[in-house]
């Protein structure tokens, strides 16, 4: 006869990351002019104005509250019997 106790953990901890993000903007703007002098005299005109870009590093840094920890205590006993 007898009893035992087996107790077991895992610890795990999120995994850090790094990533970039970019941004793009700018302003567009397309027409056609016309000038009507005896014939109709049109050119088409186009610009892009107040273009900007913006690249910004991103670090995902695990904290206090990524960590799990995962146990189980195990409890039990047991009968031998010889004949």
């Amino acid at each position: 006869m007898g009893v035992g106790m087996k107790a077991t953990g895992k610890v795990t901890a999120a995994t850090p990351g790094l990533g970039i993000k970019a941004e793009y903007t700018s302003k567009i703007k397309a027409g056609i002019h016309c000038q009507t002098i005896v014939v109709f005299l049109c050119n088409f005109e186009g610009c892009a104005t107040e273009t900007a870009g913006k690249v910004t590093p991103t670090i995902a840094l695990p904290s206090i509250g990524d960590i799990r920890l995962e146990h189980s205590l195990v409890a039990f006993c047991y009968l031998a019997l010889r004949i």
